[in-house]
């Protein structure tokens, strides 16, 4: 399963609701098996909450099939998560008896009048198991007066689990998998050790945890004779494992395209060579598929949707109580590093990324370079517009898709290497019809141009187009001066056509924000003579 032409290959295929743009369907197929080791089927209620992930695929009969349904209240939080024996998420099959698939379960959440989620119940076969969080814990927080720290957790009346806080809301114990666990933090609010004692067989545990000049997580020690010490290299963690006398060296890489992990690289002294397995899943995290890039053989991983706090911490390379703390809003604002991590660690788009900054009081970074790539339902909807001359420009003014009444109108040569219209406006390159506001539409290029130059400014292609412009003319050079200041919007403006002749054209700009992009469409007056002669055009270029 590698890039070569001859070696076997697995793809990654989404399909999309028309109209919301939804994923309904997400699989996975390959060159070796002739099943598809992952089939996820999604649907929605109108709100947008997922109500249920089928996957019917048994990867060809060694495995089951997955159900998984999904119910809410009227605030969209989830209330019910099980997984009947069928595809069906009748109410009257969410009992114990019908629970089936390959890892069943179902459980049940209660939310108190503050939203917060009070009580947990998971049904078995053997019986429910129920965690309460205390209502008081939500509402009116530690005994300090501390209002949002959760305090106790406790399982079917069983032994109290505990946690403590300092003053500024940084947890000092905790339930740890043996004892109370105890944390400590250094002056700049970040975790810096982790105890726990011994406790029956078990010896005590220590972790020490070391930042980089960024405040980012370089090493977690473990400060005790056994135990863990990792090395954290942006996608790259080298693990020491001491346990008595021996010593075992491990690593992990992670890789990703297009914002999404989709291979993980793993080695080990204990073993010989290295493991590469290519990952694929769904944007919710909900199902897992792991193809073995040797072998081929398939493993998955089910759990309920969303990533766990654990493994967004993983992902955005982080420790978990620093995530923890960044869900409870305490501690320092989280630099753009943090931010950007996590936004990757979530998959999140453009606008959610930015969305994310927002809420964290920051800007949002730009880009590396302007988008020049279009989006297969903008391009399809430049094709449904026949009678309409319509252009993409990126943020760059380079025309990077178009209609065919778009290119009767700005020349056949609209396509080739002179499609920067900032190129034709300043330098003549290429076809220049305009006739009117030729000096307004200068305004507009450079106002682009300088806003692109401030949200792209390592972008090379941009970089050069500006260098040749300012040598290439004395216009653009004492427009730059003025930084002129323009809004996408309305304006008219007149063709001198070779061929239709004078066309008085309105021309209206719909925004792609995600892309930086806009779409020109160039329409006439109802009943005007450039009506006419946008359908001559319109049929002679198809």
């Amino acid at each position: 399963m590698s890039g070569t032409s001859s070696a076997k290959k697995a793809y990654l295929n989404y399909d999309y609701e028309p109209g919301t743009r939804r994923l309904t369907r997400s699989y996975v197929t390959d060159d070796v098996h002739g099943y598809m080791p992952q089939e996820l089927k999604f649907t929605q209620d109108d709100a947008g909450n997922v109500t249920s992930i089928f996957d019917s695929t048994t990867l060809g009969g060694t495995g089951k099939a997955d159900y998984q349904c999904f119910a809410y209240d009227g605030y969209r939080r989830m209330t019910e998560a099980w997984t009947p024996a069928t595809a069906n998420c009748a109410t009257t099959g969410r009992t114990t008896a019908n629970l089936a698939g390959a890892a069943p379960y179902w459980t049940s959440y209660h939310y108190n009048t503050a939203g917060q989620r009070d009580e947990q119940t998971e049904h078995t076969t053997a019986g429910d198991t129920k965690t309460t969080y205390t209502k008081t814990t939500y509402t009116y927080g530690t005994q300090t007066g501390q209002p949002h720290p959760l305090t106790k957790t406790e399982t079917n009346g069983g032994t109290p689990r505990t946690y403590t806080y300092d003053k500024t809301g940084n947890t000092t114990g905790r339930p740890g998998t043996q004892a109370t666990q105890t944390l400590t933090w250094n002056p700049e609010g970040k975790l810096a050790t982790t105890t726990e004692p011994a406790a029956g067989s078990k010896p005590a545990t220590a972790t020490g945890y070391l930042y980089d000049a960024d405040g980012e997580l370089l090493i977690r020690r473990a400060t005790t004779t056994d135990g863990d010490t990792v090395l954290y290299l942006g996608a790259t963690e080298v693990r020491l494992t001491v346990k008595g006398g021996t010593k075992t060296l491990s690593g992990t890489r992670y890789y990703t395209a297009n914002g999404q992990t989709i291979a993980v690289r793993t080695t080990s002294t204990a073993t010989t060579g290295t493991k590469l397995n290519f990952l694929a899943a769904d944007h919710h995290g909900t199902s897992s598929i792991a193809l073995d890039a040797t072998r081929a053989a398939t493993g998955t991983d089910r759990r309920t949707p969303g990533l766990r706090r654990e493994e967004v911490a993983e992902l955005a390379h982080m420790s978990v109580d620093y995530c923890t703390r960044l869900e409870q809003a305490r501690g320092p604002r989280p630099s753009a590093r943090i931010l950007d991590a996590l936004a990757r660690a979530l998959r999140l788009t453009p606008a959610e990324r930015s969305h994310l900054f927002r809420l964290a009081g920051s800007s949002a970074p730009p880009g590396t370079s302007a988008v020049r790539r279009v989006r297969p339902h903008v391009a399809r909807m430049l094709e449904r517009l026949p009678e309409t001359g319509a252009i993409v420009t990126d943020a760059a003014y380079d025309v990077v898709a178009w209609n065919p009444l778009a290119r009767a109108l700005l020349g056949a040569d609209l396509g080739g290497g002179t499609t920067n219209l900032a190129r034709r406006r300043f330098l003549g390159q290429g076809r220049m019809y305009e006739s009117s506001n030729a000096e307004e539409f200068g305004h507009i290029v450079v106002a682009r141009l300088r806003r692109a130059a401030d949200r792209y400014p390592h972008d090379p292609q941009l970089a050069a187009l500006l260098a040749e412009l300012h040598v290439g003319s004395e216009e653009f050079r004492q427009i730059w001066e003025t930084r002129p200041v323009h809004a996408p919007g309305h304006r008219t403006k007149t063709l001198d056509h070779p061929e239709a002749g004078s066309l008085r054209l309105n021309c209206d700009v719909l925004l792609v924000p995600e892309d930086d992009q806009e779409v020109v469409l160039m329409t006439a007056d109802p009943g005007s003579p450039a009506v006419r002669a946008l359908r001559r055009l319109a049929t002679q270029a198809t």
